[in-house]
């Protein structure tokens, strides 16, 4: 996907030019709505709470459709002054978030857009996160964020006054966004998305195909070895990289542990680094 500076040129231009009395507070925000669970992921998996980390991905997965994060923007708005305006603004934002994402080639990956009607991951696969598209993109959302970053500083986001029946309705669409996606972990794993069940099935894996999207290289004994985001390492064959590289794969199983590339493309480091200054610019903006 692209890096958060990026989709603030996109959300931005796009949203502005709809919705032209769009507060840039909700605009910013509406730019990591889809991110939300994938964000919340990486702080469970740093807590070390015990979770299946293959069940977790699979409730992302879920949980960044478009249907939730539909509900969610719907909750957030609740907590507006002008709740219809915002609630526009972050479903399209999220909306553009998705459809930017699906441009990139991110193997493993995609982003569904009917669930749960339909469950096959959507991507176009157009260029690769280290593309001059994305950066063109990243300093497009650069020069936005720069021109309107004192009116989005000055600019005050009406709260309401909750009152009880306010608070049960976004109490009820929180649960509905918390709660709802273990309904749905079978149909991923069914439909394989993001390659979980594949990858989950330890002892069945030998001869399936498989993508891995943006993992860690590990050399140890002259061997390289993949660390997937489950944290398991599976060595890769007919393949020359150097430790540290962050890598997305395509291969088949030769054995439980063994991955033939196919296709391999190494990532550079700038879109974890755009997307944390996105980040903290989005909260420094808002506090």
């Amino acid at each position: 996907m692209p890096n958060t500076i990026a989709h603030f040129a996109i959300n931005g231009l796009i949203t502005k030019g709809v919705l032209r009395n769009a507060d840039i507070k909700w605009i910013l925000l509406a730019c990591v709505i889809p991110d939300i669970p994938w964000i919340i992921q990486r702080m469970i998996k740093f807590s070390n709470l015990g979770i299946d980390l293959y069940d977790l991905r699979a409730y992302c997965i879920i949980q960044s459709s478009l249907i939730f994060c539909v509900i969610l923007s719907a909750c957030i708005s609740l907590m507006a002054k002008n709740q219809k305006l915002v609630f526009l603004i972050l479903v399209l934002g999220s909306t553009l978030h998705l459809l930017a994402d699906t441009l990139q080639i991110k193997w493993a990956n995609g982003v569904h857009f009917f669930v749960p009607i339909n469950w096959d991951l959507l991507r176009f696969d157009l260029f690769w996160p280290e593309s001059s598209q994305t950066y063109f993109l990243t300093f497009a959302g650069a020069i936005y964020i720069l021109f309107y970053l004192m009116t989005s500083i000055k600019s005050y986001v009406s709260i309401i006054e909750f009152s009880l029946k306010k608070l049960i309705i976004i109490f009820i669409l929180i649960g509905i966004w918390a709660v709802a996606p273990f309904s749905f972990l079978n149909q991923v794993y069914s439909h394989d998305n993001h390659f979980v069940n594949t990858l989950k099935n330890v002892k069945q894996r030998q001869g399936k195909y498989i993508e891995l999207d943006r993992n860690n290289i590990v050399l140890k004994d002259n061997k390289a070895y993949v660390r997937t985001a489950f944290k398991e390492e599976i060595e890769l064959k007919n393949i020359n990289v150097k430790h540290g590289d962050i890598i997305s794969v395509q291969g088949t199983f030769l054995s439980p542990n063994i991955i033939q590339i196919q296709s391999f493309h190494i990532h550079s480091k700038f879109r974890d680094y755009a997307s944390l200054i996105g980040l903290i610019t989005i909260f420094f903006i808002w506090v």
